[in-house]
């Protein structure tokens, strides 16, 4: 299943276009983008998708360091959105909700300050042990 190889994959060593047994990082977003499917998130249970959470938290942190492009962030964003929207937590300080609809919806970014804030909220959440 999905939950079991999303671990597995070393977001600080994946490659542009993939070779050495190494993820590209079309790979890693396609994965990311099937992983953060509606669907595929409300059939786990609450103890997956507090592991799933968790690793996205982790990644996103690894991609921030990193000074990953924004375009670079949102499949790992996109997740932890659509886990929180599920379990109906709002984004802390989100201002305009259409923002966050588009984001949350399509995967659209209207305003750069989403992610972060969506990643905010989201480790809040995992503190107090989702």
């Amino acid at each position: 299943m999905l939950l079991n190889y999303y671990p597995e994959i070393d977001i600080q060593n994946y490659t542009f276009n993939g070779g050495n047994n190494k993820p590209s990082f079309l790979q890693v977003a396609f994965f990311e983008l099937l992983l953060a499917q509606d669907k595929i998130i409300a059939n786990l249970d609450d103890f997956e998708k507090s592991k799933i959470l968790s690793q996205a938290i982790k990644n996103l942190e690894v991609r921030k360091s990193k000074n990953e492009s924004v375009g670079r962030q949102i499949t790992t964003a996109l997740i932890i959105s659509r886990i929180l929207n599920l379990l109906d937590i709002p984004i802390e300080n989100i201002g305009n909700k259409d923002i966050y609809y588009e984001f949350n919806s399509y995967g659209i970014v209207l305003d750069t300050t989403i992610i972060e804030k969506i990643l905010v909220t989201a480790k809040k959440i995992k503190t107090l042990n989702l």
